[in-house]
């Protein structure tokens, strides 16, 4: 919903303006709006992926991998901070089975021939 209303904002404004209303969303309120929206895209694609009918743990780990390194590479101190709370609370449920979980699934390259 902020993301539709990031892309229609311009028209919000005029609308606003035509409806006599004095309210009008500063610079910092439309970055703050678009910095929220950074952070939660790669949320809603990694809760997308793992809601498949076909997920497994592997993807699940390689879907949150993922999710963390784009919340990583975001310099914002929202996305910094869900990456920090994230990685601490997938660490906190996460077993050292996943690992061997991989491991089996993927075998080492120099196993491969």
């Amino acid at each position: 919903m902020l993301q539709r209303f990031f892309l229609l904002r311009t028209c919000v404004q005029k609308v606003l303006i035509d409806l006599h209303v004095d309210h009008s969303f500063s610079e910092v309120e439309i970055q703050c709006i678009e910095e929220i929206i950074n952070c939660i895209e790669p949320v809603r694609l990694t809760l997308e992926e793992i809601c498949r009918r076909k997920a497994t743990l592997i993807t699940a780990d390689a879907a949150f991998s993922f999710m963390l390194d784009i919340l990583k590479e975001e310099k914002s101190p929202l996305a910094l901070a869900m990456h920090s709370r994230l990685s601490l609370r997938i660490s906190e449920r996460r077993s050292s089975l996943s690992s061997l979980l991989v491991y089996l699934h993927l075998p080492p390259k120099d196993q491969i021939r």
